[in-house]
């Protein structure tokens, strides 16, 4: 589908189309009526500008989830939060890894595009780039919000914020509250719990996750035409039906405030064992992956509108995986500092200035790469951004960041956005953006021989991306709207190549710079009706790449839509959704890279919570409904060349919640 007749098609079929976000585990919503977009695109912000403004009012497409509606989602995993959001796209590995990729995962499946922050600390690494989602340290019952930056992020954030930016906030301590649950399925269980105190001018909130799952016996095969090498024998078939899973998740934050002084801090922790996996041609028999951060904070308010916030935090990134005969090895080993500063000020009523700075020290080692041991990997950068109110209704905003990192070399990432606000409930904005990605360890410097030969390239250079996009939101009589459409072009794309014929059967292949530009053009639309106590909303994407070798995206299919339902009526509320996936490519890039073609498919889930009690919620759910082919399994560290199923979940919990 090209983009003319995709637009037309939005064109007639916007009113059956609407935005929301999904899913399942019981709490008691905040208040008896189901979230209305409007008080959304009213929800302040601050990932958009680093500033706190309306999401209406957003220079940059944005989405926002709110607790509550995570609250009556009912979701355990922050993966199945995302799911429905727009323009996000899953590499789901689980019980290994879940990545996310916006706007689509692009080169070889493997998001390495979106930078993801727990109350500000950055969880993009430079020793491989994605953020495995199943293994961050935030329990979901922490969750005050989740805002997603879609587009290029650069000028704030960074290499790495290529595709966007998925902020998470958690929750401050208001009042003291206590809740905690229990679920389970076939074969699986979970647990979360959550406690928030107040011990005079300190806030603490405390929460945890945890759960397992059985061996699923769900059948493998390999993924396309893969060499014979790389397919699993029959005993390695049924070792791989060994694949339960063990996990366990907890965050501690606390604030102290004193007047105009208000001293942070955070810490977080997660564990994950998981069953046998296959690498190239040899069964793993159990991985376990481990993340850990802490955080220091320091926010000042000096004469008027001035304010200061000083951050220091760290990072630790462990992936361990064993062996039958030989000690575990450790695929990822990366520890990372990081200190960061900014200022924020409005010398008028009509002029908002942001600027900031920020170093990053990391050290890395690795398996994966030949073996890479203490790679080391320094950047910094500064940034200035702007809002002008210069007419009634007319804003831009201008800004951009200047950044240099020890791979990769320097480069500057400027934006402009002019925004028009006819009404008080509608925003108009057309914008500029820009971005890059630094090359990552494993890129750089991976020397490998097996399965196939991949030398390092020191002289990669950064990806460029451009973006130009025309954005609009609109709330009038229960109907809000949300639209963007966009063309990122990318220049530099970084990309696995044979570079030279010898030896068979793939060449010798390294990652290089591919000449001339990519393109990625798109249509994101949100649309939502409230009718009463009843919500009915969807959104939907369309993705146009435009590229010399259309090999490199896989994973992404370019069309999805996602509709959803909830309610609340008395005792009971409840959510349904489903999901559309376009058919698409996917892909494994072990040895002579092998290719498959996915069909469309349907998703759904379904959620319905009954307060038997003030404080006694029963949920039930489903996850996963008519998607027991779905094929997962070419990403991740090791690229397995096996496919294994996602299998359906249907299941029950209970919470208590004061």
């Amino acid at each position: 589908m090209n983009l003319r007749s995709t637009a037309l098609s939005l064109a007639i079929l916007s009113p059956l189309l609407a935005s929301g976000l999904a899913a399942q585990v019981p709490v008691k919503p905040e208040d008896d009526r189901p979230d209305d977009l409007l008080d959304i695109l009213n929800t302040p912000i601050v990932s958009a500008s680093k500033r706190v403004q309306k999401a209406l009012e957003s220079p940059q497409a944005i989405e926002v989830i709110t607790r509550s509606q995570i609250q009556r989602m009912g979701v355990y995993r922050l993966q199945d939060v995302l799911r429905q959001a727009t323009s996000v796209s899953l590499l789901d590995m689980d019980p290994q890894n879940t990545y996310a990729g916006v706007r689509g995962n692009l080169t070889e499946g493997y998001p390495k595009n979106i930078q993801v922050l727990i109350d500000g600390v950055p969880f993009y690494n430079s020793v491989r780039g994605a953020v495995d989602l199943d293994n961050l340290p935030i329990p979901l019952g922490l969750i005050e919000k989740i805002e997603i930056v879609r587009g290029p992020s650069s000028p704030l954030y960074g290499a790495g914020a290529v595709g966007g930016v998925i902020a998470i906030y958690t929750r401050k301590a208001s009042e003291p509250s206590f809740s905690a649950h229990l679920g389970v399925a076939e074969g699986k269980q979970h647990y979360t719990g959550d406690l928030t105190h107040q011990l005079g001018r300190l806030n603490l909130a405390f929460g945890f996750d945890g759960g397992s799952s059985q061996d699923s016996g769900f059948p493998y095969r390999p993924l396309g035409a893969v060499s014979a090498f790389l397919r699993p024998t029959p005993v390695q078939a049924e070792q791989l039906t060994h694949d339960a899973s063990h996990q366990s998740k907890g965050l501690l934050r606390g604030d102290y405030s004193l007047g105009a002084t208000i001293l942070s801090f955070s810490a977080g922790a997660s564990k994950k064992v998981t069953g046998t996996n296959f690498g190239s041609g040899f069964v793993i028999p159990y991985e376990r992956f481990e993340t850990e951060f802490s955080k220091l904070g320091w926010q000042q308010t000096w004469v008027g509108s001035l304010r200061t916030e000083l951050t220091v935090h760290s990072l630790g990134l462990r992936s361990v995986t064993g062996d039958f005969l030989a000690p575990e090895s450790t695929l990822i080993n990366y520890d990372s500092k990081q200190v960061s500063f900014q200022v924020n000020a409005d010398p008028a009523g009509n002029l908002h200035l942001v600027a900031g700075w920020d170093a990053r020290n990391s050290k890395s080692s690795s398996v994966l790469g030949g073996p890479i041991r203490g790679a080391r990997d320094q950047a910094w950068g500064i940034f200035l951004q702007g809002d002008w109110e210069f007419l009634p209704a007319w804003a831009i905003s201008l800004g951009g960041r200047y950044e240099k990192d020890s791979m990769g070399g320097s480069h500057a990432a400027p934006r402009a956005i002019l925004s028009y606000k006819p009404s008080e409930n509608s925003h108009l904005r057309f914008g500029y953006y820009t971005s890059a990605r630094s090359p990552q360890v494993l890129e750089a410097r991976i020397s490998a021989t097996t399965p196939s030969r991949i030398i390092p390239n020191p002289d990669l250079k950064f990806e460029q991306i451009d973006s130009i996009e025309l954005g609009y939101r609109q709330a009038w009589h229960g109907w809000t709207l949300d639209t963007t459409v966009f063309e990122m072009t990318f220049d530099d794309l970084i990309a696995r190549r044979t570079v030279l014929p010898t030896p068979p059967p793939s060449g010798t292949r390294q990652y290089v710079n591919i000449s001339g530009q990519s393109k990625n053009r798109g249509i994101e639309l949100m649309l939502q009706k409230t009718l009463g106590q009843l919500t009915l909303g969807g959104n939907a994407t369309f993705l146009s790449f435009k590229d010399k070798d259309h090999l490199d995206y896989v994973y992404t299919a370019k069309e999805t839509a996602n509709l959803f339902a909830s309610f609340v009526q008395g005792s009971l509320n409840g959510y349904a959704g489903l999901q559309y996936i376009g058919g698409h490519r996917i892909g494994n890039y072990l040895g002579t890279p092998t290719f498959e073609e996915i069909g469309a498919r349907l998703r759904g889930q379904v959620n319905l919570n009954w307060d038997l009690s003030k404080h006694l919620t029963l949920s039930l759910y489903g996850l996963n409904l008519g998607g027991q082919h779905d094929a997962k399994g070419a990403g991740g560290a090791l690229q397995s060349p096996i496919l294994r199923g996602t299998s359906r979940e249907v299941g029950a919990s209970i919470g208590l919640h004061w």
